[in-house]
């Protein structure tokens, strides 16, 4: 029996791997504005550059991230499921921590406009929800996903 691949799946894949790429494109290229955000802070502070590096980490572990997620949408296994469990919760982990130029951003909308902030928030949170549904089913169900 031939597994139908979803079009809704496929197009959301374009859509994460465009996200996540140009966003570790951004903490690495100089003359982004994360990059410069970034730099501007090491220079007046030597101890800001852990933040940069966590925010590089979490750029990298959402990048990936498009692996499993691309093995969760054709069904196909890639390595061991331990991988993927060590890859899932330490993108959480960076995630939680990673983000000081996006937390900084989000704060700057709060306090000007309450309901864009809101509307981009929610948007932003719709966009990465379902890679993290995709790869924690690949990580910790991946048995019933692939057998089922």
């Amino acid at each position: 029996m031939k597994i139908k691949i979803s079009f809704w799946w496929r197009i959301y894949f374009v859509l994460a791997a465009t996200i996540f790429i140009c966003n570790l494109l951004s903490v690495l290229y100089p003359k982004s504005v994360v990059y410069i955000y970034y730099h501007s802070l090491i220079a007046f502070h030597k101890d800001f550059a852990l933040f940069y590096y966590l925010n590089v980490m979490s750029a990298v572990t959402s990048a990936l991230s498009l692996l499993p997620l691309f093995y969760y949408i054709y069904r196909r296994r890639f390595l061991s499921p331990r991988l993927w469990q060590v890859l899932f919760c330490l993108r959480i982990a960076f995630d939680l921590v990673g983000h000081g130029y996006e937390t900084n951003f989000f704060q700057s909308l709060f306090q000007n406009n309450f309901t864009v902030a809101i509307i981009s928030l929610a948007i932003s949170l719709l966009l990465i929800f379902p890679s993290y549904f995709a790869c924690f089913r690949y990580a910790f169900r991946q048995h019933r996903i692939l057998y089922s």
